[in-house]
């Protein structure tokens, strides 16, 4: 309509728009917004809807240009986004491979120990939170750090048989210095 009104061309105007301002009950600073705020003349209950619709039309361009900000934001995060799925991805994939490979290692020697061995040592693991096996270093159990006492380490070092830490239950074996 601005552009009418320089252009010279003749304009109706439809009084709606008085009506609908006087109805908002607008203050002074509502009327004048940042283009109007040194404006000599008071604003308020000016039906002129150009001003008003100037003002208006320079908050849209604000409010245009944070949707803006804000769309490049998200593509950018959709991006950063969408680049961490692929490399998740591509590790889960690598260590699913390594997992099928050491299951197989895991089958190959668990085929050459002896099966009531093998029973113990899983029943171990699983009630031990997955750790079975425990080194033994000067009397004291390296997981649970707890001292073996003296007759169960002399035994432990002759390792003539199958010990247990008294502390954990974890199997444990003298390891030499």
């Amino acid at each position: 309509m601005i552009e009418l009104l320089k252009s010279g061309a003749i304009v109706i105007e439809d009084g709606a728009m008085g009506t609908m301002v006087q109805q908002a009950r607008l203050s002074e600073e509502d009327y004048r917004g940042e283009r109007f705020r040194d404006h000599p003349t008071p604003l308020e209950g000016c039906t002129d809807g150009g001003a008003v619709l100037l003002e208006c039309l320079e908050q849209m361009d604000d409010v245009e240009r944070v949707l803006a900000d804000r769309a490049n934001e998200y593509e950018k995060l959709s991006e950063q986004i969408n680049s961490e799925k692929q490399t998740i991805a591509q590790e889960t994939e690598e260590n699913s491979k390594r997992l099928a490979e050491l299951d197989n290692e895991w089958k190959t020697f668990s085929s050459k120990i002896d099966p009531q061995l093998l029973k113990i040592y899983i029943m171990v693991r699983d009630k031990a939170g997955g750790i079975a096996v425990a080194p033994v270093k000067d009397a004291v159990c390296y997981v649970c750090n707890m001292n073996i006492p003296s007759q169960m380490y002399n035994d432990l070092r002759r390792c003539d048989s199958l010990k247990f830490c008294p502390s954990c239950q974890r199997i444990i074996y003298w390891k030499d210095t």
